[in-house]
């Protein structure tokens, strides 16, 4: 753990016995929030997640390896809605996609093929 000079916790990195590991910096008081955090699931991914100092629960920012190969960054709005999505699907085309949690449009492009989707299509896999 690390803790600025007042004594509050303000990161720390943590390693366990089956794989996980992880390191993250806290937004200093009066928020209690990880601000950015850097981990190894072996059983799922690999990436950097990175929080706002206040809002819900979901990360605002993350960017990871899947266990498939498959990388993925996404960004959220400030409630912690997905709203875009960079995917690259091991060696398929890159996806970048376009969210709208008020009525679940989906509007993307599949990079390689330039193919466009647009509202009530399916997000190519």
């Amino acid at each position: 753990m690390v803790d600025d000079p007042d004594g509050n916790e303000r990161g720390g990195i943590g390693v366990l016995d089956n794989g996980r590991g992880g390191v993250c910096l806290d937004y200093p008081e009066p928020s209690s929030r990880d601000g950015i955090c850097l981990g190894v699931l072996p059983e799922g991914l690999a990436g950097l997640i990175i929080n706002a100092p206040t809002g819900d629960n979901g990360e605002r920012a993350m960017m990871a390896v899947l266990k498939d190969g498959t990388s993925l960054m996404k960004l959220a709005d400030r409630s912690g809605n997905e709203r875009t999505m960079l995917v690259v699907p091991g060696e398929s085309p890159a996806q970048f996609l376009v969210l709208d949690p008020k009525d679940e449009n989906r509007a993307g492009c599949a990079v390689e093929d330039k193919a466009i989707l647009t509202r009530d299509q399916p997000i190519p896999h």
